[in-house]
């Protein structure tokens, strides 16, 4: 029995499923979903992000993308398919719309999913600045040393302040 796993499958311990032959993508996806809510939830499995997730061949792809293919066609080349329930294992045709990176990205923002936090200058927790002294340094002349031991930072911060390398949202 192992030799033969071994054989098929080239691993004696893994047995392959084909409990999805002959169906069609449509009745693949219906065969593990919940629709019991607004959402038609995906049962099976999923990736770390939450997105549901299946195999066509041996190709993965993410339940939300393959639902778009089968009822609404091809994703164009650079499109991402977006949810508008944000409930990433949702992949009910009308919950999802088709946005380039931007809209995605601006659809993250406006709905605050993103991961960090927008905080950038002062804002920001590690911050050891205020936003006059950085206005400060970049208005002195003299060694980067001397500016750095004054704010108690590195010179390296200093040349990089002047340089509009960091705090560029203050011009």
């Amino acid at each position: 029995m192992h030799y033969n796993r071994w054989r098929k499958n080239g691993d004696p311990n893994k047995v392959k499923q084909h409990q999805n032959h002959g169906l069609s993508l449509i009745e693949r996806l219906m065969a593990r979903c919940d629709d019991t809510g607004s959402c038609w939830e995906w049962t099976g499995s999923a990736d770390s992000k939450g997105y549901g997730r299946l195999n066509l061949g041996d190709t993965p792809i993410l339940v939300h993308r393959a639902s778009w293919e089968a009822f609404r066609g091809p994703i164009p080349e650079g499109m991402f398919v977006c949810h508008r329930c944000d409930n990433p294992r949702c992949f009910r045709p009308e919950h999802l719309f088709l946005g380039d990176q931007q809209m995605n990205m601006d659809d993250k923002m406006s709905k605050k999913r993103h991961r960090y936090g927008v905080s950038r200058g002062a804002d920001h927790g590690c911050a050891k600045l205020t936003e006059q002294q950085v206005r400060d340094i970049r208005a002195s002349s003299g060694p980067s040393r001397i500016i750095a031991e004054r704010f108690g930072i590195s010179g390296r911060q200093v040349r990089d302040i002047r340089a509009l390398k960091v705090w560029k949202h203050l011009t």
